[in-house]
């Protein structure tokens, strides 16, 4: 077969395109580093990339949800924190002075005191974060706590049975405030159906403050709520004057304020449970996100030293090239016959 002049120079130009287009590609990669720039160019490495970075966009939005919760959890230990500093101060003081004499002032002081922390409560437990009040379960949008005739109530309902609540219709309802929970996802992948974690990061003034009421020894009725009980305390502190006050009723009271403060204290440690677990997420989702980082690299980049050396190469290669249409294509048919 003859090789005409026209064959080889169609030949030589087919080439020298893909030679131009290696070496351009090669250049481009030079400088973003890319190992594909369309699914055709590696199909395999495409596939493992979209996941990888399907996978990243998860983690980021993980690592959010938590260093959000981060933040909620923080702002209400703070709080609690705030309520347990004065509850330990007032219960020193509780303890000494019903062992001595009790005084008209040392009443007043410390009823007074009660009545502070009663203050301090109220509006620790309506501490909000990012416009979400922390303390209400599951309901973020309005302020949980109220008082009403020196009573505390949750969500505009007493702690305690109110007047024509049946027992049975008073447990329901603080099973159900109990019961309440804000599910946001730390990739812990234990919800069953999908992927979310079902990491609970509701709290409730309920469980903090407690709820219900206690009759002790004597027969007198006290609150198995903190606020209700400070309060309780106040009042008999301020209406049992010098002769009707009984050393060993307000020794009920105290008492009674231990076991209400042991559950606080029990909440409090739940609530630094649940933020160790929290600090602990986010350290795993950013080492998890900087694991994920690294693999994308490896399947869409290449190294840098590679691309420079393969960009070197293609461009001598190019060159090359062109240099060898310099002989193959004779600039006449004269030079063509010689």
């Amino acid at each position: 077969m003859r090789i005409t002049t026209v064959m080889m120079g169609n030949r030589y130009m087919a080439n020298l395109q893909r030679n131009k287009a290696s070496f351009n590609k090669a250049e481009q990669q030079s400088t973003d580093f890319r190992k594909f720039y369309q699914i055709s160019d590696d199909p395999a490495s495409a596939a493992k990339g979209f996941q990888l970075r399907r996978e990243i966009t998860k983690n980021e939005a993980q690592l959010r949800n938590a260093e959000f919760a981060d933040g909620r959890m923080k702002t209400a230990e703070s709080s609690m924190t705030n309520i347990q500093d004065q509850l330990k101060d007032i219960r020193d003081r509780l303890v000494q002075g019903n062992h001595g004499t009790y005084n008209p002032e040392d009443k007043e002081t410390i009823a007074k005191e009660l009545r502070g922390i009663q203050a301090a409560i109220v509006q620790e437990l309506n501490v909000s974060y990012t416009d979400q009040y922390l303390f209400g379960g599951a309901v973020t949008g309005k302020a949980p706590v109220s008082v009403e005739d020196g009573q505390m109530l949750y969500r505009g309902k007493p702690l305690e049975q109110a007047a024509g609540e049946t027992i049975a219709d008073f447990e329901k309802r603080i099973e159900i405030y109990q019961s309440e929970s804000i599910i946001t996802d730390f990739g812990y992948g234990i919800n069953g159906e999908d992927d979310d974690s079902g990491f609970d990061i509701s709290l409730s003034a309920v469980n903090l403050m407690g709820y219900g009421s206690t009759k002790s020894e004597s027969g007198i009725t006290m609150s198995n709520n903190l606020y209700n009980l400070a309060g309780q305390m106040a009042d008999y502190l301020e209406g049992a004057g010098e002769e009707g006050f009984d050393e060993e009723v307000f020794g009920e009271y105290i008492v009674q304020f231990d076991n209400v403060h042991k559950n606080f204290l029990n909440e409090l440690t739940k609530m630094g449970e649940k933020a160790k677990t929290i600090e602990y997420t986010i350290t795993r989702l950013k080492a998890n996100g900087l694991a994920l980082a690294e693999k994308q690299n490896y399947v869409e980049n290449v190294e840098p030293e590679e691309a420079l050396t393969n960009f070197k190469y293609q461009e001598f290669a190019y060159r090359a090239a062109l240099a060898v249409g310099n002989k193959v294509i004779q600039p006449s048919l004269l030079d063509y016959l010689n």
